[in-house]
């Protein structure tokens, strides 16, 4: 049997017939094995078919082995081998003592890998971006920094992998990863403990995205696209249930709620944010600034009251904070020690300093402090306030970008916001001067005024709207009455993906509905601009003989 263009990735023999997958022609079918005749197509339109097998109804009997038997005893998986059974579990899960019982660890680590290419330096770099995770990359690799006996210098790149986990539960770990698709270029993480979700930023192309999923990998969401570019950093506010990243592409740090509504940039002039943390029982936001000279600095979780914490500092790339003696750690790119200061910048001291250390990135739990050393390829512990009592958590672990501890002990505490969150539009921020009668306000996205309610927000009336590569951008006119400052530019998504560019747009003032054609698609599309989010109306003309570019309407009430 011939056929010619296509592929065949699979087939089985069952009887007078042998059935194959058409990966090409996206179809399962099936012929003789004799001679190939009685050939015909089962199913088509199949799309990316790779993989078949049949399914026997009649069971096979006289063979057994151990794991027939009450499945051997084990909890959830039973896999038998030649040198007997072992029980296995389920993605988040790791084995009991026992070897049988499968439980979800109290406490364990999260983080991300890279795989290492090289790339090289000798002509003008192509794809390599100025930040953090680009220079220690550099600077763990000897043959980059001293020439070492290649014939030109190099530099590393890395490539995107999953997020693994470690358990602190069991000894010897247990690293297993969350198994998630179409992952690109995990950069932070963070978790919120309540609804059992991490949450990491990443890239697609030139264009950022912020990701959550289930801490077993499941039900992954792509949760923010449009107006991202590189996000070193991402926090959770766990009481207020609000999320927080820096964008050291756009030079600015942004907020919004957990599922990615009501977004408002909140730290945008003078900045080139990197790592954050947010502290929401004492209301403040901790970041590490690039600026020349490289800062750490604090504000409140609205970005107001911002002060410089410390100046003497080299570029922070990692930064975490213990909520029970309120104390900020961090690594350097250019140091070999951890550091740390209290909520207020005092009381500075060093942890764990030696020369041949690499400390990149770390975080705390309990009384330990964990962090990735990329010169062993580890991940290392020591006691949090002394440094004494070093340890190797596991090995064989290259490059670790960013490392997090999950536990409930880890989000405790309370605030207003807590409790009080529903009763704003939008974001409640709680504020660390305790001496108002209401110790939180309500906040509103970016460019939207809080109304004479304190808790609801009204859309800006005078804005000037702008296509540009993917996205449409807002800019606000500022008006007497605008009490605050704010950035004038603000972006607004299109649609769920943002491939399609904007080749022109009208807006219909009265139902805020923006409509754009697309010359890619050749089609015109409408939108609803809504306070805080977007909701995709849909295309209203998409046809081959039609190619609407230029665009105008005539609202009426």
């Amino acid at each position: 049997m011939r056929s010619s263009c296509t592929f065949y990735p699979s087939s089985f023999v069952k009887g007078d017939y042998i059935y194959w997958s058409d990966w090409e022609r996206r179809s399962l079918s099936r012929a003789k094995k004799r001679d190939g005749s009685d050939r015909i197509v089962l199913h088509e339109n199949i799309p990316d078919l790779m993989g078949i097998k049949a399914a026997y109804p009649k069971r096979i009997s006289n063979v057994s082995n151990g794991c027939a038997v009450k499945n051997g005893g084990c909890s959830h998986l039973c896999l038998y081998r030649p040198l007997g059974l072992v029980c296995m579990c389920p993605v988040g899960w790791e084995l009991d003592a026992n070897g049988e019982t499968c439980i979800i660890p109290e406490a364990f680590l999260m983080f991300t890998q890279r795989d290492i290419v090289r790339v090289s330096l000798s002509s003008e770099p192509r794809g390599l971006r100025d930040n953090g995770v680009e220079e220690l990359i550099v600077h763990a690799d000897p043959s980059s920094a001293n020439g070492g006996n290649i014939s030109e210098r190099q530099a590393l790149k890395h490539a995107p992998r999953d997020i693994l986990r470690v358990s602190l539960s069991s000894f010897p770990t247990n690293l297993d990863s969350l198994r998630l698709h179409n992952v690109s270029q995990p950069l932070a993480l963070d978790f919120h403990y309540k609804s059992n979700r991490i949450y990491w930023t990443g890239s697609e192309g030139t264009t950022g995205t912020i990701c959550r999923a289930y801490l077993n990998g499941s039900n992954m969401e792509l949760i923010l696209t449009a107006g991202l570019e590189y996000m070193e950093g991402i926090a959770i506010d766990w009481l207020a249930e609000n999320l927080y990243w820096s964008d050291s592409g756009h030079l600015h740090i942004e907020m919004s709620k957990l599922d990615g509504k009501s977004r408002r940039i909140i730290v945008w002039k003078n900045t080139n944010p990197r790592a954050l943390v947010v502290h929401p029982a004492e209301g403040y936001l901790y970041w590490a600034d690039w600026l020349d000279p490289p800062t750490l600095q604090r504000s409140e979780l609205d970005g107001r009251n911002r002060i410089t914490l410390l100046k003497d500092v080299g570029r922070i790339f990692a930064l975490t904070l213990d909520y029970s003696s309120n104390r900020l750690y961090w690594s350097e790119v250019d140091a070999p020690s951890i550091q740390s200061v209290d909520l207020n910048g005092g009381s500075r001291r060093f942890v764990v300093q030696e020369p041949n250390m690499k400390p990149t990135v770390l975080t705390e739990f309990g009384d330990f402090l964990y962090w990735a050393n990329w010169r062993k390829q580890s991940i290392e512990i020591s006691d949090k306030a002394t440094g004494l009592n070093r340890s190797t958590l596991h090995l064989d672990l290259h490059f670790i970008i960013n490392l997090i501890a999950v536990h409930a002990l880890k989000q405790r505490g309370w605030n207003h916001c807590a409790t009080r969150r529903n009763y704003c539009e939008h974001l409640c921020i709680f504020m660390p001067d305790r001496s108002h009668k209401t110790p939180y306000r309500c906040s509103c996205p970016s460019h939207y005024a809080l109304s004479s309610d304190k808790r609801s927000c009204t859309a800006p009336k005078k804005f000037i709207l702008f296509s540009q590569h993917s996205t449409v951008r807002r800019m606000k006119v500022k008006e007497r009455q605008d009490m605050e400052e704010y950035p004038i530019v603000e972006d607004v998504r299109l649609s769920h993906v943002d491939l399609e560019q904007a080749f022109d747009i009208a807006l219909d003032p009265y139902s805020q509905t923006l409509f754009w054609t697309c010359e890619l698609t050749n089609s015109v599309n409408a939108t609803r601009l809504l306070a805080g989010e977007v909701r995709p109306v849909g295309t209203i003309i998409a046809n081959a003989q039609y190619k609407p570019r230029s665009l105008a309407i005539y609202p009426k009430k």
